[in-house]
């Protein structure tokens, strides 16, 4: 049950994306085996594994909740529809929406957290903002297509990315095609520039199109609805049990500690 299409997260990649097979010293053991390449061979190589398997897959289906019955889980889609079955596989991954900038023009027609194709941008002045391997990937597949672009990334450091990454950025930074601002946060964003402060103040960089890279929410409140509880989430009956232990502890320590004819006192015996 895919809610949009087969890949869909892996097609919206940037055309000619990297693709890792890490590591690269173990074979696969099942009939799926996934090849350093690009965005698009890692999709053929899937297409052709669905295929071969004879996979069924119902697409444009949202799953909105599940809840068990028995020995039964029942899938409910947003029409409506029940799907009951022995078990579920969650395979959503861990993308949810797409994390936004809290700045005045972040919500500008061109601010955009994917990028596509970089070749509509040749020879234009672009802004990325992020420090992970998705914002680096962005900022070379955007300065090889001919762009001039600037990284902004809050950190002092990138230490996120892949060794390979890293390695393509030094050397288009080192060409002038990149301009690294690490340190630096987005201020504000307006139609032709970007506003960046760091240790050296506030300065801008000219941007016709800003790609805001920074990572995207988990779908908790859609985990939270199926019943799955993150790792040290404590639920409510949980909850409950501890505060009684804590008061159970109370009442047992402050208890021995009060004097054996305290309930015989009077009311002005403490005063």
């Amino acid at each position: 049950v895919e809610s949009a299409a087969p890949f869909a997260t892996i097609e919206d990649f940037p055309k000619g994306k990297p693709i890792f097979a890490e590591p690269s010293d173990r074979d696969a053991r099942g009939p799926l085996d996934i090849q350093t390449g690009v965005k698009e061979s890692l999709v053929e190589d899937l297409r052709r594994a669905v295929s071969e398997g004879g996979l069924e897959i119902s697409t444009g289906v949202r799953i909105e909740s599940l809840r068990r019955e028995g020995p039964v889980v029942v899938a409910v889609d947003s029409e409506g529809l029940e799907r009951r079955a022995l078990a579920v596989a969650l395979a959503i991954g861990k993308s949810g929406d797409a994390r936004t900038l809290d700045v005045p023009g972040a919500d500008l027609p061109h601010v955009a957290t994917r990028l596509f194709d970089p070749a509509t941008h040749a020879d234009e002045d672009l802004v990325v903002v992020g420090g992970g391997d998705s914002a680096i990937e962005a900022v070379i597949a955007l300065a090889k297509a001919g762009a001039r672009v600037t990284l902004s990334y809050r950190k002092g450091d990138l230490t996120r990315p892949k060794a390979g990454n890293l390695a393509n950025l030094a050397a288009l930074s080192a060409e002038g095609r990149v301009t690294q601002r690490l340190g630096t946060t987005v201020e504000a964003i307006d139609e032709a520039s970007v506003t960046l402060a760091g240790d050296g103040g506030e300065a801008r960089a000219p941007a016709s199109t800003v790609y805001v890279l920074i990572g995207r929410d988990m779908p908790l409140a859609f985990l939270r609805r199926c019943g799955v509880r993150m790792e040290g989430e404590l639920s409510g009956t949980s909850k409950l049990l501890f505060l009684l232990s804590i008061l159970f502890a109370n009442v047992v320590y402050f208890g021995k500690s009060m004097p054996a004819d305290w309930l015989q006192r009077g009311p002005g015996a403490w005063d």
